[in-house]
């Protein structure tokens, strides 16, 4: 059975976030807890298959949770559930470090229960989307991408715009950093 580590240091919401983990797949086992400390010795326990972690912990930051998630498991799928909307860098950051999605806590319910379903739906892509990704990864400038793969420039732009919008990334940065994370790409 998969397992999900949910931590918030915040004990309703943890639980809140776990209700509608079991709402999106009913047979996923679920992990709450509210420390980082706890979510390493819970993780080390129990190997999670996805983890959705608070940027605010009482004994220290999110992010180094994520960094010791991912050098245990380095394709986990982590989704950030966070009150602190990072700006741009500060969201590449997020990504390079294994996120798969950003979700803030103001957010609602509905675009929680999106983010999560992302998170726990695996992604598969086609061929041609992977070479896409290949090329988008070599910082590529879309006229070259566009050469390469024999696209007049409005198709190119059109490629680009669906991945990014399947992978649900707004820059290159992002899609190399989400690419990575979810093992699409070396």
């Amino acid at each position: 059975m998969r397992h999900v580590l949910v931590v918030d240091d915040h004990r309703l919401m943890g639980e809140a976030v776990a209700a509608l983990v079991r709402e999106v797949e009913p047979a996923l086992r679920v992990s709450v807890t509210g420390s980082l400390q706890q979510a390493l010795a819970l993780a080390e326990r129990d190997a999670p298959d996805a983890a959705i972690v608070d940027l605010q912990l009482p004994d220290g930051r999110g992010e180094t949770l994520m960094q010791a998630l991912r050098r245990r498991r380095p394709a986990l799928p982590m989704l950030v559930f966070s009150a602190c909307e990072p700006d741009e860098a500060g969201l590449a950051r997020l990504f390079a470090l294994g996120a798969r999605r950003f979700c803030a806590k103001s957010a609602g319910h509905d675009a929680l229960l999106a983010a999560l379903r992302q998170l726990l739906a695996p992604v598969s892509l086609a061929a041609p989307q992977l070479e896409l990704l290949r090329l988008l990864c070599q910082d590529l400038s879309s006229q070259d991408i566009g050469r390469r793969l024999g696209l007049a420039p409005a198709a190119t732009r059109e490629r680009i715009d669906g991945l990014f919008r399947l992978l649900q990334v707004r820059s290159r940065s992002q899609i190399a950093a989400v690419a990575r994370a979810q093992g699409l790409i070396e």
